[in-house]
């Protein structure tokens, strides 16, 4: 009974047992099929992750090819960065970069300018005004995978910030003389930028165009740039006519959003140029005419007549004033930031180039000033293509100056000498070239050209002067009696002053005793 009772109470306890290891088994199944979903969910998460990051990659490569990229500098992530840490350290290197390129006003920017950036697929806004959003899932570590390496800044247009920032970041004009600008055009639609050659008259004038274009959102291949000169002012005055008729006419599919008409200083007549707006203005219902922007240099034509009979209005860019005055430092300065964090390394040698060139562009033109006119100093375009390493923009410079400054300058001094002759003592502007040179001192700058006073003339200047002086300190009854003789076709008497004087003394006493009798 009691072995039969103890294989009873086996026979109870033994179902029991089993239930429990099947519970366990299901549980157990159950936790495993979670883990094999969950890694097929991080299989199918990272698949997803590295197509996000190749199509990424294929549109930066797309964007390099119609937009300006610049590296800023680098901002260190660890495992533990939290998403308001990097939010902090982005911010606070926009500023360094702006302090860096531009000390004086920092393009009119600052990090409030930045509407967001991105780490990967992960767009993280900086939008202080609104609700701090939730952080995205994983920390920024977990989205600079692979490739990935790089975070890009994004800039906003607001109410302080009424155009895009990132036009004043491309073209290195300071906010607000850039607003200046674009106001002008949306106001009038139509400008003139007007200065020396070198000023960056053409390249400002399509980025105004690019504006528009973003603006109005309409595609980029409707700007139309046209060469203005005396050959082709028919054609041109032809062309506007064409987009006259057609936005009258409603046919207006071909018209561009914005006409570039570049070197109208080069036409014969403006008024000819611009007739058919005059007879658009005047039957247009609410038709809009393109933006029209032109460049030109210097001109004698008046401004006030294309202003008020066509509505123009004129910008003006010199060299001793901004946006110019200071764009050579601020580029070459942006180029030496990339050079330097792309090598990762200082160059100090590079550092003293990029710090003398905009002392020397200013040197130059002061020399232009004072023996010509501020109609010819020297645009800063010359100036921009210095190479990035010191060995080669030392020949860079050499060739620079033997081959285009120097020649130019003594042109321009000659020109000057003839028009308002010597205004100031010659002063060979090689001499500060060599005294400040930011290279080593050798035989390069002996192959440096010399600027010499008796290339221009100045010896003869200078000879006449003292001829000019000489007759001054004479007696005026001296002076008129050598005019008149050398009005008459007679001998100077100045080649012999001594016997000139007595003859000319015996014959005022002549004179008078003369009169006396």
């Amino acid at each position: 009974m009691d072995v039969t009772d103890g294989d009873a109470d086996r026979s109870v306890a033994v179902p029991e047992t089993v239930q429990e290891l099947k519970k366990q088994l299901r549980e157990k199944d159950m936790v495993l099929t979670d883990i094999r979903l969950e890694a097929l969910s991080s299989a199918h998460q990272l698949e997803a992750l590295k197509e996000t990051v190749s199509r990424m990659r294929a549109d930066v490569t797309s964007a390099i090819d119609t937009t300006h990229l610049w590296l800023i500098g680098y901002v260190a992530v660890s495992g533990k960065t939290r998403w308001d840490h990097l939010d902090h350290s982005v911010g606070k290197l926009f500023n360094e970069y702006l302090r860096q390129v531009d000390p004086q006003s920092h393009l009119g920017l600052d990090e409030e300018c930045l509407s967001s950036y991105r780490v990967g697929e992960i767009v993280r806004s900086l939008n202080t005004d609104e609700e701090v959003s939730t952080p995205p899932e994983l920390l920024p570590c977990g989205y600079l995978v692979g490739d990935c390496n790089y975070i890009a800044l994004i800039v906003k247009q607001s109410s302080k910030y009424d155009l895009p920032a990132c036009l004043a970041l491309d073209t290195l004009i300071p906010l607000p003389i850039l607003s200046r600008y674009v106001s002008l055009l949306n106001e009038h639609g139509r400008v003139i930028l007007s200065g020396p050659s070198g000023t960056g008259k053409s390249y400002l004038a399509r980025k105004l165009a690019d504006y528009c274009i973003g603006k109005d959102d309409v595609p980029s291949t409707s700007t139309t740039v046209l060469k203005v000169d005396a050959s082709s002012c028919k054609e041109v005055r032809q062309y506007l006519s064409h987009v006259c008729e057609s936005l009258l006419t409603g046919s207006s599919s071909d018209v561009p959003t914005v006409i570039i008409l570049e070197d109208l200083h080069l036409a014969p007549s403006l008024c000819d140029i611009f007739a058919p707006l005059s007879h658009f203005e005047s039957v247009r219902e609410n038709q809009k005419f393109p933006y029209l922007i032109g460049t030109t240099g210097p001109m004698a034509q008046s401004s006030v007549h294309l202003q008020l009979q066509f509505n123009f209005r004129w910008i003006l860019l010199a060299n001793h004033a901004e946006p110019v005055q200071g764009l050579i430092q601020r580029f070459l300065r942006r180029r030496l930031i990339q050079s330097q964090l792309l090598a990762k390394s200082r160059d100090g040698a590079l550092e003293r180039v990029v710090e003398w060139i905009p002392r020397c562009w200013a040197h130059l033109n002061k020399f232009l000033e004072t023996h010509n006119s501020a109609d010819v100093t020297i645009g800063p375009r010359w100036f921009l293509q210095v190479p990035a390493d010191s060995t080669c923009s030392q020949i860079w410079f050499t060739d620079l100056w033997n081959y285009t400054l120097g020649p130019y300058l003594l042109h321009a001094a000659k020109e000057g000498l003839q028009l308002y002759g010597k205004r100031a003592p010659w002063e060979d502007p090689t001499s500060w070239i060599i005294s400040t040179y930011p290279w080593a001192q050798g035989s390069a700058c002996d192959a440096l050209m010399r600027l010499r006073p008796e290339d221009v003339g100045y010896d003869s200047a200078t000879r006449s002067n003292s001829t000019s002086t000489s007759n001054q300190d004479r007696d005026p009854l001296v002076n008129m009696l050598i005019k008149l003789q050398e009005a008459a076709g007679l001998p100077s008497p100045v080649d012999n002053s001594e016997n000139s004087s007595e003859s000319l003394a015996s014959g005022s006493e002549s004179k008078v005793t003369n009169d006396t009798v």
